[in-house]
């Protein structure tokens, strides 16, 4: 059974409409009505039928409105993340790709915000100049935000932009990810 058609009957017997609930699951009203279809098929029941210009749900979608808009939310309550975000004990490395300038002026101020909150986390820019004879345009710089807010490059939580030769003479330095 497709558990997917849970929510759209759920919709479905809100709206009282198949546009009205395809609206509401961003689906299209063909979409929806195929969907409606299979429902009818899978209870035996019309489910919604036409009166005039309105649809009104059969004794049976009545019967099962309140069971179904329950089960839906059950299953909302168990797929959704269960606990909130602990910035102390988040532990990760999150990736930043910008201009150089831009860099040296976001990155400082934001370790400086991530050592307030998240002791573990650890902050990586990708710095893009434009390139030159001497360099590939790329640098990676790594702040670990236990570390001073302003870096230096003797600091071991500093690395330093890396440059290569525009002359890769090899094929791994071509594929590697400091490529020119």
């Amino acid at each position: 059974m497709d558990l997917n058609l849970l929510t759209v009957l759920d919709a479905l017997l809100e709206e009282g409409s198949v546009m009205g609930a395809a609206e509401r699951l961003g689906l299209s009203s063909p979409a929806l009505s195929r969907t409606l279809g299979r429902l009818r098929k899978v209870t035996g029941d019309d489910i919604l039928v036409r009166t005039g210009h309105t649809m009104t749900p059969t004794p049976y979608a009545l019967a099962i409105r309140e069971d179904v808009h329950r089960l839906v939310g059950q299953a909302h309550d168990v797929l959704a993340p269960a606990r909130r975000l602990d910035l102390a004990t988040l532990e990760r490395t999150f990736t930043i790709r910008c201009h150089d300038a831009l860099a040296a002026t976001l990155v400082p101020a934001l370790v400086a915000r991530i050592q307030e909150r998240a002791l573990a986390v650890r902050l990586r820019a990708w710095a893009s100049t434009p390139p030159t004879p001497t360099t590939c345009g790329t640098g990676a710089s790594t702040w670990n935000s236990a570390a001073p807010a302003t870096p230096t490059a003797t600091s071991p939580t500093w690395a330093a932009p890396t440059t290569c030769s525009r002359r890769a003479t090899t094929r791994s330095a071509r594929s590697s990810s400091n490529r020119c």
